[in-house]
């Protein structure tokens, strides 16, 4: 679950803030996961001026926000049902969900997480 060369230069775009951030969760089950998000800064509306960077503090408190959503959704589930959640996008609907009423718009958050294979042959198989 890692994005490809093209993806990532697909997204990254010219007057935007790419803000990053990782948190190393607990599941219920007992795994330790080390998970990745990736999110970039959005044009508000009404707005005139060409660039929409954001300020260091903010995208201290948006990343703050990130791991916050982050190990609280993965935290109150199991390891299956957490990669379950990768498949539709939930946890980065969540943080839309919570950007959009929040204090900087938020665009495309995506939540990765590097697996080996053992982890996916125990799930799928």
């Amino acid at each position: 679950m890692d994005l490809t060369r093209d993806k990532q230069c697909s997204l990254i775009k010219k007057w935007q803030s790419l803000i990053e951030a990782r948190a190393d969760v607990k599941t219920t089950d007992g795994y330790t996961l080390r998970m990745f998000c990736i999110a970039f800064t959005q044009k508000r509306p009404n707005q005139i001026k060409k660039t929409w960077y954001a300020q260091a503090g903010q995208i201290r408190q948006i990343r703050k926000k990130m791991v916050d959503i982050m190990t609280a959704e993965a935290s109150k589930c199991d390891l299956k049902d957490l990669v379950a959640k990768f498949i539709p996008e939930t946890i980065g609907k969540v943080m839309i969900q919570y950007y959009d009423i929040g204090f900087y718009n938020v665009n495309n958050p995506l939540v990765l997480i590097p697996f080996s294979y053992s982890y996916l042959s125990f799930l799928f198989f």
